[in-house]
């Protein structure tokens, strides 16, 4: 089955591109709705308990929410080493160079926009490569 078209980074066909596609549980990670931001609240000693405010200003009642770290499981397959380490430089050097915007087939017309943090595991065989790469999601409500 191709990797091809099935993801996005920067607009760039990440198979294509670097010969990066996304593993299991990959989209699972990018649905996991991110934490709900503390309520506004007053803890007074003239009160029992505490004053809870549940509406924004405006009087909406829409929860806002914490940005996010996202841990996400990447494949990178190449026809040989030397070709291997040229798609890793160059596919490391992407995430680094600033926003990623990541796309994903099962996920249409959603964009993440997300900060490169760190890669917190690799592992290499032969011509694969196993990334999991973490990021921040500043804004999860910015998704256009």
């Amino acid at each position: 089955m191709s990797q091809i078209g099935k993801l996005k980074i920067n607009g760039k066909d990440a198979y294509t591109t670097w010969g990066v596609y996304l593993l299991d549980g990959g989209v699972s990670a990018l649905m996991t709705p991110p934490a709900a931001k503390p309520l506004v609240t007053n803890k007074s000693r003239l009160q029992h308990g505490k004053r809870v405010t549940r509406t924004n200003p405006g009087g909406s009642s829409l929860t806002r929410v914490e940005d996010r770290d996202v841990s996400l499981p990447f494949g990178l397959s190449a026809d040989n080493r030397t070709q291997l380490n040229t798609r890793h430089e160059a596919f490391i050097a992407e995430l680094q160079a600033g926003e990623v915007e990541l796309e994903v087939a099962e996920l249409p017309s959603v964009v993440f926009h997300l900060d490169f943090v760190s890669c917190t595991s690799f592992g290499q065989y032969a011509t694969l490569a196993k990334y999991v790469i973490r990021f921040n999601e500043p804004n999860p409500k910015d998704r256009t």
